[in-house]
C-alpha cells in the first residue's frame, strides 16, 4: 500500500498553488540486475528502494499567452540502488559494484516558462506564431547517513546539477521552424564521485568504468511543411 495526499488552490482559474505529499517504492527491475560487460557486477542481496517526495510550486496562464510553472522539491530514497568502485582481491582488476549505496536526499526546484511573444506584440488572432520557453532545474542529490566515509555526503551519480532548455519557434499553419537548445552541467557516474583530481580536471582511467561526464550542450534545428494531405519534416 502507497499513500499520498494532495492539495490545490486555485485563484480566478488562471493561478493554481499545489502541494503533494506521497510515499515512494521502487522494486528492483531488470535492468538493475542485467550485467552488461565484465566489469560490471551484481550485489546478491540487491533490496527494493522505498521512502518518500514533497513537492510545493505555483503554475497559471496569464491572458492566455504566458504560461508558467515553478516548484520544489525534496525526494528521499533508502537503500537507494548505484555503482561504487572495487578491485578484485585475486586479480586486482577494478570493476563496478551494483548494490544498495546509501540513503540518498534529491532537492530542487523545477521551472517550466512558456511565451507567445507574437500575441503580445500584434494580435491576438494573427495566423503567424512566435512562441518561446524556457526550461531549467537546479538539482542537489547527495548520500547521507552513510556507513563509508567514501560515499557519505557525495553527489548521487547520473544527475546532473544544473539541466537547462530553451527555444523558439516561428510559422503559419502551412510552415513552422523551431530552434532548440539544452545545456546540461558535468555529473558524476558513481557514488564516490570518482574521476576527478583535486584541482578540478577531469580523469580517464584505461578500462573506461570510472569517471565524470563532461557538461555538453545540444542544439536542434526542425522545419515543417504542410501541403494539402502531405506533411514534410526536416
Amino acid at each position: 500500500l502507497i499513500g499520498g495526499i494532495g492539495i490545490n488552490y486555485n485563484i480566478k482559474n488562471t493561478i493554481d498553488f499545489y502541494t503533494n505529499f506521497t510515499q515512494n517504492y521502487r522494486s528492483i527491475n531488470f535492468a538493475d540486475m542485467q550485467i552488461v560487460n565484465r566489469n560490471f557486477r551484481i550485489d546478491p542481496d540487491l533490496k527494493d528502494e522505498t521512502g518518500y517526495n514533497f513537492d510545493l510550486g505555483v503554475r497559471g496562464m496569464l491572458a492566455k499567452k504566458f504560461s508558467f510553472d515553478v516548484s520544489g522539491f525534496v525526494l528521499l530514497y533508502d537503500n537507494r540502488i548505484g555503482s561504487i568502485d572495487k578491485i578484485d582481491e585475486s586479480t586486482f582488476i577494478p570493476y563496478r559494484y551494483r548494490t544498495n549505496i546509501s540513503e540518498a536526499v534529491i532537492k530542487g526546484v523545477e521551472s517550466t516558462l512558456e511565451l507567445d511573444v507574437w500575441k503580445m506584440l500584434f494580435s491576438d488572432t494573427s495566423k503567424i506564431s512566435l512562441t518561446t520557453f524556457f526550461n531549467f532545474s537546479v538539482i542537489d542529490a547527495r548520500y547521507v547517513n552513510s556507513q563509508s566515509s567514501a560515499i557519505d555526503n557525495k553527489l548521487v551519480e547520473f544527475v546532473p546539477p544544473i539541466n537547462f532548455k530553451t527555444g523558439v519557434t516561428f510559422g503559419t499553419k502551412q510552415f513552422a521552424i523551431s530552434y532548440q537548445y539544452t545545456f546540461v552541467q558535468e555529473h558524476y557516474t558513481d557514488a564516490t564521485n570518482a574521476g576527478k583530481a583535486a584541482h578540478g580536471s577531469l580523469v580517464f582511467v584505461p578500462t573506461a568504468i570510472i569517471g565524470t561526464i563532461p557538461s555538453y550542450s545540444v542544439m536542434d534545428l526542425s522545419f515543417r511543411y504542410t501541403y494539402n494531405i502531405l506533411q514534410f519534416e526536416f
